[in-house]
């Protein structure tokens, strides 16, 4: 995928929106989902843990309302937090990296420096 601006962003995430609720329904801390995935990566998986623990403390309004909400306003630097807690709520396994949505979720991530200023 070739995003190269904020509204190639915008659209990229609208075209993926379905499959990346989806993710979020399934991945995301806040539901506390318990997945049977067979881990690839003991450490990474470790890490990943700590970390859904954490957003799953902090966590207070629901994640799909968020997403729905961030959508709405175009809000990218709570909308690209969101899609980062789904990425760590998905188990260091091959089942959940070849979920439908997750090449777009990995996509938006990687190029949200799209919304970054570049110095002149």
């Amino acid at each position: 995928m070739n995003i190269e601006t904020p509204e190639q962003w915008w659209a990229y995430l609208e075209t993926n929106k379905n499959s990346l609720l989806d993710l979020l329904a399934t991945y995301h801390p806040y539901y506390n989902h318990q997945h049977n995935h067979k881990i690839t990566a003991l450490l990474a998986e470790k890490v990943a843990k700590g970390v859904r623990e954490s957003i799953r403390e902090l966590e207070q309004n629901d994640p799909q309302r968020r997403f729905e909400n961030y959508f709405k306003e175009t809000n990218h630097e709570d909308m690209i937090s969101l899609l980062n807690e789904v990425w760590f709520g998905m188990p260091e396994s091959y089942e959940s990296r070849n979920a439908n949505g997750f090449d777009a979720l990995c996509d938006l991530c990687s190029e949200c420096w799209v919304f970054q200023e570049l110095p002149l």
